[in-house]
């Protein structure tokens, strides 16, 4: 399968399946509440592949967290809409939003040794989802269904993997079992949190292959939780900036790269190797990413902003629209309406 195939199966429907509005998510410290994500709002359309983007302490593992429904009080998580495929999750019960995970919704987690239950076989953990999500099915038929999921990602000796322990397992199985898991309800969004982090190069070219297939064959959408720009180029249509709890921009794949907006988005794109430049330098940002308990007067990048000014000191940004379908939160870039 080549990248046609796999960019006009995403292409093929330009519904929002994913809606999420000025979405706030906070966490109780001894002196009162702080905000991890505030006023996000961002979309997944129906067979598209969203990255979302930004170093450590940004937002996006909570914001990936929140819209699966798993931050536990007394984390507080309030959105004016959570919307996916019709159904608005703000307005849905406990047992509602348990019904979609899974079903509707899953998730692929960073760290698939401790992402497993140690105490449970591959087998078990994977029909375990037939059981719940597949009305009528019983333990022949789950693990009928589990043996071929297993096929399905790649791993060879299928019926001996699904009588293992994870421990048994090497990290690249152990992915595509986390894989197995999520995608063995054919779920229409599909989130995967920096799933190839733990592993080494070649593993992780095997894993983001087996899920360039997979959504050509179930047609999901992927929220695709990353800080590597390099696996953004080759997987993303679009691609949302997170710094400090709030998007700093958002373009299609191709225009961000070729056109960032906003400074923190060029620092990132800077910050990586570029094997065909042989004399590029990298150009690491300086600083790091604000406390939020801290956080800086106005822009929150201008402490890191070699373009900064006394106004960007002073007044907040607002995320505005400074080319077709891309928006900056920036006040030195301009407005789209001046764009010539």
């Amino acid at each position: 399968m080549g990248d046609n195939d796999f960019r006009e199966a995403r292409a093929k429907n330009a519904e929002k399946l994913l809606d999420v509005r000025n979405l706030e998510i906070q966490f109780k410290t001894k002196n009162g509440y702080i905000s991890a994500v505030e006023g996000l709002n961002f979309s997944v359309h129906r067979s598209e592949l969203l990255a979302m983007v930004g170093e450590s302490g940004c937002g996006k593992s909570v914001t990936s967290l929140a819209v699966m429904g798993l931050i536990e009080h007394p984390g507080r998580v309030r959105a004016d809409r959570m919307e996916l495929a019709g159904v608005d999750m703000t307005r849905s019960s406990p047992e509602e939003i348990r019904r979609l995970r899974g079903a509707q919704m899953s998730m692929i987690f960073q760290d698939p040794l401790t992402s497993l239950n140690p105490l449970f076989t591959a087998g078990h953990q994977i029909s375990e989802q037939f059981l719940t999500h597949v009305p009528g099915c019983g333990r022949g038929e789950a693990k009928r269904r589990s043996i071929e999921m297993i096929r399905k990602t790649g791993i060879p000796r299928p019926e001996a993997v699904y009588d293992s322990y994870p421990h048994e397992l090497s990290g690249g199985m152990r992915q595509r079992i986390m894989i197995a898991i999520a995608m063995c309800c054919n779920p229409v969004l599909l989130i995967a949190d920096e799933p190839t982090t733990a592993l080494d190069v070649t593993i992780q070219a095997q894993i983001l292959h087996l899920m360039r297939e997979l959504v050509v064959e179930y047609e999901t959408s992927i929220l695709f939780i990353t800080h590597d720009l390099g696996v953004v180029a080759e997987m993303a249509d679009r691609v949302v900036v997170m710094y400090a709890g709030q998007i700093v921009e958002e373009a299609d794949v191709l225009t961000l790269f070729h056109k960032p907006a906003h400074p923190y988005t060029k620092g990132l794109l800077h910050s990586t190797i570029k094997v065909q430049d042989a004399g590029s330098r990298l150009e690491p940002i300086p600083g790091a990413v604000p406390s939020l308990r801290q956080l800086p007067s106005g822009c929150r990048f201008h402490p890191r902003c070699a373009y900064a000014d006394d106004e960007c000191r002073r007044r907040r940004p607002e995320l505005v629209e400074v080319g077709l379908n891309h928006y900056s939160r920036c006040l030195l870039f301009p407005r789209r309406e001046n764009v010539a």
